[in-house]
């Protein structure tokens, strides 16, 4: 047998919520209050959420512009370095290997040719030296001015002049090179 609970009291007589027109108002109000106070305390959670997203988003860049300053430091820095490796590669390119040049110069002279001088060009022409000698025939001076210009440490030679000396015996020719020095073109200016 089940249990039922049984209400003796009539139905009219039982005490039951009422609510009066006096007490709607207040009620709706009650309902406005904590929904508002859920609200603002919603939007107070919400605010302080993106305050510290804000916060965070400003550390962020803070650390962002600090490493583009240090990029930008260390790119101007490299540029610096490069520019002074490039000179530096330029001036070793420029320099002349004076050993070589003057092995080669040993090599090439033909017997019956002798260099008497050996000294830098003017100031018009200080890229260039100047080479004189005497030969025993001017087919000599020829052959040698032909051997400077293909080889690699002379180029473009110019003879200033070839003349034969006076009054010695047996003949010398007397004569004068322009050679131009420049060492990144293998002497070929």
């Amino acid at each position: 047998m089940s249990q039922k609970h049984l209400n003796f009291i009539p139905a009219d007589l039982r005490p039951r919520l009422r609510l009066s027109h006096e007490m709607l108002p207040l009620a709706l109000a009650a309902v406005l209050v904590v929904y508002a106070v859920g609200m603002s305390s919603q939007a107070f959670l919400s605010s302080r959420s993106q305050k510290k997203e804000l916060a965070q988003i400003d550390a962020t860049a803070s650390e962002l512009h600090q490493k583009i300053a240090l990029l930008s430091q260390q790119n101007k820095d490299l540029n610096q370095k490069s520019e002074t490796l490039t000179s530096l590669q330029k001036v070793l390119n420029r320099k002349t290997y004076w050993s070589a040049f003057f092995k080669e110069l040993s090599i090439l002279i033909p017997d019956g040719i002798w260099l008497t001088s050996f000294s830098n060009g003017t100031e018009k022409d200080s890229d260039r030296i100047i080479l004189r000698g005497e030969s025993v025939s001017q087919e000599l001076v020829a052959e040698f001015l032909t051997i400077l210009e293909q080889s690699h440490h002379f180029g473009q030679v110019r003879i200033d002049y070839s003349e034969k000396e006076a009054k010695i015996s047996p003949s010398r020719y007397k004569f004068e090179f322009s050679v131009p020095i420049d060492a990144t073109t293998g002497g070929r200016g």
